[in-house]
């Protein structure tokens, strides 16, 4: 098994707390279930939409950005499930 792998198969909260992460693109990502993980580039997740007021597309960015860095991949975000009240 590589790095990569390794540290993909990390459960969410390992991966959130060990990345660049920081303010409220962390607060997301800690409101965040990992589902799917494909091609070792694509990461499904989804968020509760009670916390969804904290999620728009600059924190999705930065999530991803920070995932990419701490995987050492150019890595998508895919974010499901989310309903702003």
């Amino acid at each position: 098994m590589d790095d990569i792998e390794r540290k993909t198969r990390a459960n969410w909260a390992d991966m959130v707390n060990n990345a660049p992460l920081v303010g409220l693109a962390k607060v997301a990502a800690q409101h965040m279930a990992l589902h799917d993980i494909e091609e070792r580039v694509i990461l499904t997740c989804s968020m509760d939409p009670r916390h969804a007021a904290v999620l728009n597309k600059d924190r999705v960015v930065k999530i991803q950005s920070a995932l990419s860095d701490y995987l050492g991949l150019n890595v998508q975000l895919r974010v499901v499930n989310v309903q702003s009240s």
